[in-house]
């Protein structure tokens, strides 16, 4: 399951969504043919929704299993997510994973990221 910025919500989801156009049009063959491989091979996933205003306008949840995913992000996980305090994530069996933008990580910043990834993983089912 992911916990993602809503699409549209940032500048950097434009300049991403322009740049997969132009690799979509100048390869599309590959393109197709990746799309219809995803369709076929990925498992199954669902969009949804919390309910939570502030929460849903900003993200969105990618999950194979909605229950299992809406039993993981409560009401403390939506507030701090709404409220900018918590990133983006992505479980993976046992793993929590998140990514912060595309340059290198400069060490001094790594205590912050790493408190803000370990409150998403206390807050988990919360």
């Amino acid at each position: 399951m992911t916990v993602k910025l809503r699409s549209g919500s940032g500048g950097w989801s434009t300049v991403t969504t322009v740049l997969g156009g132009i690799g979509a049009a100048s390869d599309p063959i590959n393109a197709l043919l990746g799309g219809i491989q995803r369709k076929l091979f990925a498992p199954r996933t669902v969009d949804l929704t919390l309910g939570h205003g502030p929460f849903d306008e900003k993200f969105e949840i990618v999950a194979t299993d909605p229950d299992v995913a809406r039993s993981l992000v409560g009401p403390m996980l939506a507030d701090e997510h709404a409220a900018g305090r918590a990133p983006t994530w992505t479980i993976q069996g046992d793993t929590l994973y998140t990514l912060q933008g595309t340059s290198p990580i400069v060490p001094e910043e790594i205590p912050a990221r790493l408190s803000a990834l370990l409150r998403v993983a206390d807050l988990l089912g919360r």
